[in-house]
C-alpha cells in the first residue's frame, strides 16, 4: 500500500512537470508572464477550501506550541537567499542590496539553527541529521530534484534564447523529458519491494 501511495505521489509530481511547461508556455505566449501568477490564485483558493473539507481534523497535542520564532527566522533565511540569488545577476553580486540579502540569510539561518536546538517542539527536529542514512537520502533527493528541475528550466530558456522559440514551443519541445520522468516513476513504483532499494536507487541515478 505504501509503495502504491508513494508511486502515485511521484506520478502526480511527474505529470505536473509535463503539464507545467505546456500550460505555462501557453499562458506566457498568449497572456504574458503575469498570467502565471494569476493562475495560481484560483488553485490556491480551491486547495484551501478542499483542505478543510477533505483533510481529517486532528486534536492538538497538549502542551505543544507552534514554533513562531523558527517560522519567522526560516522565512528570513530562505527569503534572503532566494532574493539574493534571483536579483544578483540584475543588481550586481557586489551591490549593497544583494550582499544585504545574503547577510540576512546567513544571520537568520544561524539563529534558526540555534532556536531549533533549544526548542522542545521545534519547527524542524534537527536530531534527524544524526542518522547518516536519512542525511544521505535527503542529499540524494535534493541533488536529483536540482538536476531535474534545472534541466527543465534551463533547456526551456535555452530554446527560447538560442533558437528564438516562444514559451509554448519551448514547453512542447521539453515534454519528452518530462514524459520520461513520469514513465520511470511508474516503473520504479512497481519495482519497489521486488528489487533491493540500493540497487533500484543506484540504477535510477
Amino acid at each position: 500500500y505504501m509503495s502504491l501511495v508513494l508511486g502515485l505521489n511521484v506520478s502526480v509530481a511527474a505529470a505536473a512537470s509535463i503539464l507545467g511547461p505546456l500550460i505555462g508556455g501557453a499562458l506566457v505566449s498568449w497572456l504574458g508572464w503575469r498570467a502565471l501568477f494569476l493562475a495560481g490564485v484560483p488553485l490556491g483558493l480551491y486547495s484551501l477550501v478542499a483542505g478543510f473539507r477533505i483533510l481529517p481534523a486532528t486534536t492538538p497535542v497538549a502542551g505543544e506550541k507552534f514554533d513562531l520564532a523558527g517560522a519567522v527566522l526560516s522565512l528570513l533565511a530562505l527569503g534572503g537567499l532566494v532574493m539574493g540569488l534571483t536579483e544578483g545577476g540584475t543588481l550586481g553580486w557586489g551591490s549593497a542590496a544583494i550582499l544585504g540579502c545574503f547577510a540576512v540569510a546567513l544571520v537568520a539561518g544561524g539563529a534558526f539553527v540555534q532556536v531549533q536546538l533549544r526548542r522542545a517542539h521545534p519547527l524542524i527536529d534537527l536530531a534527524i541529521l544524526k542518522n547518516p542514512d536519512l542525511v544521505l537520502a535527503y542529499y540524494a533527493n535534493f541533488t536529483m530534484a536540482l538536476v531535474q528541475m534545472a534541466t527543465l528550466l534551463l533547456v526551456s530558456l535555452f530554446l527560447q534564447a538560442g533558437f528564438g522559440m516562444n514559451a509554448l514551443d519551448a514547453g512542447i519541445h521539453i515534454t519528452p523529458l518530462a514524459g520520461g520522468l513520469m514513465i520511470s516513476t511508474i516503473i520504479a513504483a512497481k519495482l519497489i519491494g521486488r528489487v533491493a532499494p540500493r540497487r533500484l536507487a543506484a540504477a535510477g541515478m
